[in-house]
């Protein structure tokens, strides 16, 4: 999936809106015994510069621990992420699933880590079948797009405790992490906002998560878009969607 500008949401797939970003506060912020799983459902939308609602989406994503592996002496887990999501735009309704599994070595799977670069080996599903990932050639795009889940933490977040979340899976009571940056493309200013709600209760220890960015030039809005993932359920004995 390759990075596209904001406005391009209002005409273009769901894929706009899981486009590659800033780094913020991932989903793995604790590593939990394989097999372990959790399961968001996940809203969001993309508006126009005028502020119309252009794309929106809805579905899942389920987070997942499905194997072990040593690679040159280091002890690996395979992490995968599988996605479903309906989109409609123009009116029409469409849909999209994908898997991408990653083997990640241990240490970096992590609250201050960045676990998508540390990836030894990787797996993709998809409309084209089931693929082992070539990391050193284009491929490469495929772990890169996973970037808004798997990353190192922004800097100077605001940290409240004893904050509440409501979720399908539940009431949490949670560590609320909250960021805003900003970063220049040509003329044009980026900013990017991010909320996580940490539970250690939760597989990977993340209860929720809320992503937003919009673009400006020259003070004038080009789009923007939000995505949120609130647990759903949890649980033990996940196997993995892609057979080797």
């Amino acid at each position: 999936m390759k990075p596209r500008s904001i406005i391009a949401l209002t005409t273009a797939t769901v894929f706009a809106l899981l486009a590659p970003s800033a780094v913020a506060d991932g989903l793995i912020q604790q590593l939990p015994s394989d097999g372990s799983w959790v399961r968001y459902d996940v809203t969001g939308e993309g508006r126009s510069p005028t502020g119309e609602v252009g794309v929106t989406l809805q579905g899942t994503l389920t987070l997942k621990s499905v194997g072990r592996e040593t690679v040159d002496g280091t002890e690996c887990r395979w992490i995968e992420t599988e996605t479903k999501i309906e989109f409609t735009r123009a009116g029409r309704n469409e849909e999209f699933t994908d898997v991408l599994k990653l083997l990640i070595p241990e240490k970096f799977l992590a609250a201050d880590q960045n676990p998508r670069a540390h990836v030894v080996k990787a797996w993709k599903k998809d409309r084209q079948g089931v693929r082992e990932l070539d990391l050193k050639s284009k491929d490469a795009r495929d772990v890169e797009s996973a970037d808004e889940f798997f990353h190192g933490p922004l800097p100077d977040s605001k940290r409240d405790e004893g904050i509440q979340l409501k979720a399908p899976g539940g009431t949490f009571q949670c560590t609320h992490l909250s960021a805003k940056s900003t970063s220049k493309l040509g003329n044009s200013d980026i900013e990017f906002t991010t909320e996580t709600w940490l539970n250690e209760k939760v597989p990977f220890g993340v209860a929720g998560y809320r992503h937003g960015k919009s673009r400006t030039a020259n003070g004038v809005s080009q789009g923007a878009r939000t995505m949120e993932l609130k647990i759903a359920a949890s649980g033990t004995g996940a196997k993995s969607a892609i057979e080797e």
